[in-house]
Formats: C-alpha cells, structure tokens, sequence
C-alpha cells in the first residue's frame, strides 16, 4: 500500500449500475455532459466502488461513481 494525495477538486459524479462489462457506455455519457457544459480538469478520472466484487454481490448490484474533475465555479447543476 502506498499513501498519497488526492488533489481537491470539483468533479461531475455519475454512478455506473452493474458489472464492469458496460462502464464505457457510463463514461460516454458523463464525457458527453462535460463536453456540452463544463470544462475538464488536467487531472486523473476517478472510480469509487461503492458495492465491488470485494463486497461478494452480484455484478448486477455493483455500483461505481465515476467522478471527472472539472475547471471553474459555474458548473450547472
């Protein structure tokens, strides 16, 4: 295990539903919402698994936020 830091960021969080096998479909659409209304960060996309295979469920019960740093202060909600 290595320590760091995550640096603060605004980001635009959307949560994947089900097994990684469709993912890349959750991204398109996060990508697209950043491409029509923010500007993206120079900064690493980050995945939080909020129920994993570590958890043992069913890939159908997994959930990821994916969470794309974002540039500014008026970002729509």
């Amino acid at each position: 295990m290595a320590l760091g830091e995550v640096p603060a960021a605004t980001v635009a969080v959307l949560t994947h539903h089900g097994g990684y096998d469709s993912i890349a479909d959750t991204y398109q659409l996060l990508g697209r919402w950043v491409a029509e209304h923010a500007v993206s960060a120079d900064l690493q996309v980050r995945e939080i698994y909020v129920i994993s295979p570590a958890e043992g469920q069913d890939p159908q019960h997994y959930r990821t936020d994916i969470c794309w740093p974002l540039i500014g202060d008026d970002i729509p909600v």
